[in-house]
């Protein structure tokens, strides 16, 4: 259909969207579900030294990824007043999504526990932080990319490749 919308024999394609609403109702007849393979505690501690090693800009960032379960647009979203160092916890109230802050995935506010190496991490990196955000970086964003501004999570996620395949 596609093919003929551009060839003008259509005006529009009358299958557009069929495959998410097939997939809705794929997954409402849906017994079972596929097993996610998670990483054991070696592999996570393997993975940070790594990255504390090699791509030392992305160590923090992951660390709060892997400690607080947050997906990777509401860290990059992170800002600091919603980090609670009196508490060691953290808000989770947007995210970062395609350069926009956005509400998270599941439209909901939640506040995660900070673990005592995460708010080491936090701590050290909010003494280290003081004016020197980057142009184009929105005040107080917890994580930046290396020119201060916002991390692109295209950007982001090649680092993180880089990293994985190491």
């Amino acid at each position: 259909c596609s093919l003929h919308v551009e060839a003008g024999l259509l005006t529009s394609n009358p299958a557009k969207g069929v495959k998410a609403t097939v997939s809705r109702v794929a997954s409402s007849y849906a017994t079972e579900v596929a097993r996610a393979d998670a990483w054991t505690l070696e592999e996570v501690n393997l993975l940070l030294a790594l990255a504390e090693e090699r791509e030392p800009r992305i160590f923090a960032p992951l660390l709060c990824l892997l400690h607080t379960g947050m997906r990777r647009g509401e860290m990059l979203g992170l800002r600091w007043s919603e980090v609670d160092f009196a508490r060691s916890r953290i808000s989770i109230v947007r995210a970062l999504v395609r350069g926009r802050d956005v509400v998270p995935k599941s439209k909901r506010a939640r506040d995660v526990e900070m673990t005592p190496r995460l708010r080491e991490t936090l701590e050290r990196l909010a003494r280290s932080r003081p004016g020197r955000e980057g142009i184009g970086a929105i005040p107080g964003r917890v994580f930046t990319a290396p020119g201060g501004g916002d991390w692109d999570a295209h950007n982001f996620g090649r680092v993180w490749r880089r990293l994985r395949v190491v």
